[in-house]
């Protein structure tokens, strides 16, 4: 008597190669729904390569002035420019591990088909680390690009190859620690979900940081860290002596160590525990009388899992800032104001959870109401940050008020600017990546704009000047956001009305 064969398990190449089609189309047809067509949206994917390519290209020339990049100046700083490598694209890869939910529409519609779970944790795995890795090298590209300018065409290969190396490296790295963190944290506390990854995150991000900051011979440090081996195997590609020869062992195997290591990671079986969710403001009475818009958003952003992951993350990152600033004495790196300016970042996810539907444009008949809620509730949250962060900052450097008040208009910016693309981008529930690709993208392009405007004050000697252009700068970008906001609200409302 035959038997009847069960259904046929697919492999896990074929899991990774159909996730990562369907996300990143799901992807692109959220955008052109955000935007009203298809020619629109790929008009915007356009524009912002084109702005990365054109960032890229113009703050390699720029910070090429100023290093004047030779062979022998490459040896000598070999082991900072290999921490950077190895580091930026590691923290891409932690913001998009984190802003990924563990259960999306694609991950339940996979889990009714004959795919192994493993099978569809390592494919959304590998799609953090492709938004990390592409994220991290943008980030990192001026100063790989420098090893080009130097006019040896050895020591360009040598650089360039070695940089796409150190970002792999990274990104492998901060998968095997947020794994290792949720499972334990996950074991310890019993429980499971946003606070459990935003723990994982936080304890990787430390060790990131720590790594980074023994690396750099500056705040006390003498720059013989963790990180130093990836330096000297650097060093000896651009024509240093060979170091020792467990250091030539390690690193160039340290890719496969921890691929093995995933695979080891992918067997440990996964408990239930019952879900960790976010309950800010879980009471009924939030203020005397009913609530208003503003602080309905406000819960409402606080309790999309993703946004309540990435505040976790960006307080976690701003106090370890301000802790490795007064332990050394002062913040010649300027961590504390980068930290301070990833705060900014916020208003990514502001318009997620609101996506699919306005509950304000059903509650008002206004289709414009919800623009003012929406960025006030988001701009408390980036108030309060400052003032905190803003006041330890001023305690550890040393500097006084101006200092920072001077820096805050530059913040703000920032923070319209994130609100703006938020509104742009889609984020969304329905996918695990789809956030974290709006993240990484907005994230890359304040830079760019951050850069460019600090180029454009630094032109100027003039304070008076200064702080014009500064107060011009704040006007132009809440009226962005306002623009945005105003045209997306109609356009919504059209397309429902159709």
């Amino acid at each position: 008597m035959s038997q009847v064969a069960g259904p046929r398990r697919v492999g896990p190449l074929a899991v990774t190669a159909a996730v990562h089609r369907i996300t990143w189309r799901m992807w692109f047809n959220d955008l052109c729904r955000s935007l009203g067509s298809r020619t629109k949206a790929k008009l915007l994917v356009a524009a912002i390569l084109a702005a990365v390519g054109a960032w890229t290209a113009w703050s390699s020339i720029e910070l090429g002035k100023q290093l004047g990049m030779d062979p022998d100046t490459g040896r000598e700083i070999a082991a900072p420019v290999a921490s950077v490598m190895f580091t930026m694209p590691a923290l891409a890869t932690l913001m998009a591990v984190l802003y990924a939910p563990s259960r999306t529409l694609l991950t339940e519609m996979l889990s009714v088909l004959p795919v192994r779970e493993a099978h569809v944790r390592g494919a959304t795995r590998w799609l953090t680390v492709a938004v990390g890795f592409f994220g991290g090298l943008l980030v990192s590209a001026p100063l790989a690009l420098q090893f080009v300018f130097t006019g040896s065409a050895a020591v360009a290969l040598a650089g360039v190859s070695y940089a796409i190396f150190a970002a792999l490296l990274g990104c492998l790295a901060t998968q095997v620690l947020t794994e290792v963190g949720q499972v334990v944290a996950a074991r310890l506390l019993g429980r499971n979900g946003v606070m459990v990854q935003g723990i994982s995150g936080l304890l990787t991000a430390g060790l990131l940081l720590y790594a980074f900051m023994t690396s750099m011979p500056m705040n006390g440090g003498d720059g013989r860290g963790v990180l130093l081996p990836l330096g000297e195997v650097l060093a000896w590609l651009l024509g240093a002596p060979a170091p020792s020869w467990w250091v030539l062992g390690l690193v160039p195997a340290s890719p496969m160590i921890l691929l093995a290591a995933l695979g080891v990671l992918e067997a440990v079986p996964r408990k239930e525990f019952a879900p960790w969710r976010p309950r800010f403001f879980a009471g009924r009475n939030l203020s005397a009388g009913r609530p208003s818009f503003m602080v309905l958003e406000l819960r409402q952003w606080l309790r999309y899992p993703p946004n309540a992951v990435l505040l976790l993350f960006i307080n976690g990152l701003c106090a370890a800032a301000v802790v490795s600033a007064a332990a050394a004495g002062g913040d010649e790196l300027g961590l504390v104001y980068l930290a301070l300016g990833v705060a900014s970042a916020i208003g990514i996810g502001c318009y997620g959870p609101t996506r699919r539907h306005h509950w304000i444009y059903r509650v008002t008949g206004s289709p414009t109401a919800w623009i003012g809620p929406k960025f006030r509730a988001v701009l408390l949250i980036w108030a309060g940050m400052m003032v905190v962060y803003g006041t330890a900052f001023m305690l550890v450097s040393g500097g006084g008020p101006v200092e920072f008040f001077l820096a805050l208009p530059m913040l703000f910016v920032e923070l319209c600017a994130s609100c703006a693309l938020g509104l742009l981008l889609p984020v969304s529930r329905d996918q695990s990546i789809g956030g974290a690709v709006s993240e990484a993208v907005a994230v890359v392009g304040l830079l760019g704009l951050t850069f460019g405007l600090q180029s454009m004050l630094a032109a100027s000697t003039n304070i008076l000047v200064s702080l014009a252009v500064q107060i011009a700068m704040m006007a132009a970008a809440f009226a962005w956001y306002l623009l945005t906001a105003r045209w997306l609200a109609v356009h919504r409302t059209e397309m429902a009305s159709a």
